[in-house]
């Protein structure tokens, strides 16, 4: 039997995992963008600092955001954050698998 506490520390437990989920998503998203961008539009040619720091983190951005949004949906802790990211990881999987058969 829980006590009246660990009932409202339940209740009020913080989304994190999920808010890291979406927000790991949404970098790993905004990086194949930038990848497309660079790859498919030869007038856009951003400098070399702005290439390498928006495209190094697709790997581990991706990596983190299906860790982060399972973990999340196991404990319950920002489901609808963890399905968000999940989904921009999913987008960033398809996305990516498009424009290697487009530009690859």
């Amino acid at each position: 039997m829980q006590s009246e506490s660990e009932i409202a520390a339940h209740r009020s437990r913080r989304p994190i995992l999920g808010v890291l989920s979406f927000v790991s998503g949404m970098l790993a998203l905004f990086s194949v963008i930038m990848i497309t961008l660079t790859s498919l539009m030869p007038d856009f040619n951003p400098p070399g600092w702005i290439r390498i720091g928006t495209i190094a983190p697709l790997p581990l951005a991706l990596i983190a955001s299906i860790a982060f949004g399972a973990a999340a949906l196991v404990r319950q802790s920002g489901k609808a954050w963890a399905i968000g990211g999940l989904t921009a990881s999913a987008l960033v999987i398809v996305g990516f698998a498009v424009l290697l058969n487009v530009a690859g």
